[in-house]
């Protein structure tokens, strides 16, 4: 298989940059894991994490841990990212792309939560959004097999067809 797409953070004051930061996982029998991009801007005690594998189906699973609280959290290229420990998003999470994302604990999330482009989401623990959830055609929103869904959202719930919220 592929290897692992690696790290990169990167620590600002200001950006002008328009170029892409990609920590790909590289190619074979089966795909390496995504690497992940840590941006986090001096003025912001909240960085944003973005894990992508540039493709259209699953790599292998990259781990993400040692992460409390962040501004964003965006999977998308056939990423599969497990995530524990992040309890807190203040912004927006994206799975989108053919992707996976897995929150092993729960999480409050200030913002949205979109699921798109034949993805899945799944959540563990006790999970509230404050905005909007939208599951998009070919996309699942789920949990762990033998637990509960605990999802509050105060916004819209938007499933669409071909999409599914599964609490098999």
């Amino acid at each position: 298989g592929g290897g692992g797409g690696g790290r990169i953070a990167i620590y600002y004051d200001t950006s002008t940059f328009g170029g892409a930061m990609q920590a790909y996982g590289g190619s074979g029998n089966q795909r390496g894991g995504a690497g992940t991009v840590y941006l986090q801007p001096s003025a912001d005690p909240l960085p944003q994490l973005i894990v992508d594998n540039g493709a259209t189906a699953l790599g292998a699973p990259t781990p993400v841990s040692e992460l409390s609280e962040a501004r964003s959290v965006a999977v998308a290229g056939g990423a599969d990212a497990r995530v524990s420990g992040l309890g807190a998003i203040h912004e927006d999470l994206a799975v989108g792309g053919a992707a996976r994302a897995i929150l092993t604990t729960g999480a409050g999330i200030d913002g949205s939560v979109t699921v798109s482009g034949n993805s899945w989401l799944e959540l563990s623990g006790t999970n509230v959004v404050q905005q909007s959830v939208a599951v998009g055609a070919g996309s699942t929103l789920s949990h762990p097999a033998a637990t509960a869904l605990d999802l509050t959202v105060t916004g819209d719930v938007t499933v669409e067809a071909g999409a599914a919220i599964s609490v098999d």
